[in-house]
């Protein structure tokens, strides 16, 4: 199993249930945008929508870790979901509350609590926006806390997968690559990116977090705990029950389509055998292991968030 732990807990690829996120959360990104617009001298427009997948120590380093957070939740689940804004972003809303002098030393200057106060009202249009996006089921979601960095949220499951939107909200007249881009991060429990798949997919029908059941969060991180038996299959071959009870000690039985450099990694399910990925044989540390050739089937990954729908 750990060859296929490691394989999903990957940055990369995204799983294909989420790879659209971006592209659903089109309303959520032009919100940002009108949110901050007016802090801003220099004229703005959306970039382009980027999403990953990994475990939350993993994606804290890739968008990084010190910038204000502001996290989202139920008071059941009180870590769902985390808006995180760059510095750039923090820095000039706060100095502008503030009335400091915009620019210079004051865009690099570290942020504080007292600016995380002044930043939130900003982040509460966003959650408004977001909330807009997914119905009137997502009401119970609420802001509970507000950090200076990613690593600075507790709560935290760290072997649960996260999915990471990043927003961006680049210069109109944008020279080079050099420009600083401004943007902000939508980090996704595992749970919460699952229903909010469902919930954008489901159009009117909205998100469905029901503060007063906590079984499908619980539910939800059953399943991903649980353990499956892996078997690696060389092949597979169909004989009917009379040969099956003709079998004797000795009998050679033939592998036609048979390879070591294309195995089938596979688990068995209520519904019968499911192939995972594809594999090929080697050594490793002068154990025998397979080495994963694809993806987790998108299919297996898919019917995990069925649990968690309302």
């Amino acid at each position: 199993m750990s060859i296929l732990s490691k394989k999903i807990s990957a940055i990369s690829p995204v799983p294909a249930s989420y790879a659209l996120l971006g592209e659903q959360l089109g309303g959520l990104h032009s919100a940002i945008l009108e949110t901050i617009k007016p802090y801003f001298s220099e004229r703005l427009t959306e970039g382009v929508t980027m999403v990953s997948a990994g475990q939350y120590s993993v994606l804290c380093k890739q968008v990084g870790d010190v910038s204000p957070c502001f996290v989202l939740g139920t008071a059941e689940h009180p870590v769902l979901a985390i808006i995180k804004l760059s510095n750039g972003v923090g820095q000039m809303i706060s100095a502008q509350k503030l009335g400091a002098k915009v620019g210079g030393e004051e865009e690099s200057r570290p942020l504080g609590l007292l600016d995380l106060v002044l930043i939130q009202s900003s982040v509460d249009e966003m959650l408004t926006a977001l909330k807009g996006e997914l119905g009137e089921g997502s009401s119970s979601v609420s802001l509970t806390k507000r950090c200076l960095s990613l690593s600075g949220v507790s709560g935290v499951d760290e072997g649960e997968k996260w999915v990471c939107v990043n927003l961006p909200i680049v210069p109109k007249d944008r020279k080079d690559e050099k420009t600083p881009v401004l943007c902000v991060d939508l980090l996704l429990s595992s749970f919460m990116a699952d229903l909010f798949v469902a919930a954008l997919g489901a159009g009117d029908q909205g998100l469905a977090i029901d503060p007063s059941d906590p079984w499908s969060s619980h539910m939800h991180t059953t399943v991903l705990q649980s353990t499956l038996p892996l078997k690696v299959i060389v092949e597979v071959i169909n004989m009917s029950v009379a040969d099956c009870t003709r079998l004797e000690l000795g009998q050679t039985l033939t592998l036609p389509g048979a390879s070591h450099r294309h195995l089938s990694v596979s688990t068995e399910t209520n519904s019968g055998l499911i192939s995972l990925a594809t594999s090929t044989l080697g050594v490793s540390k002068s154990n025998k292991a397979v080495k994963l050739l694809d993806d987790v089937d998108p299919e297996f990954l898919s019917n995990i968030g069925t649990i968690m729908q309302a």
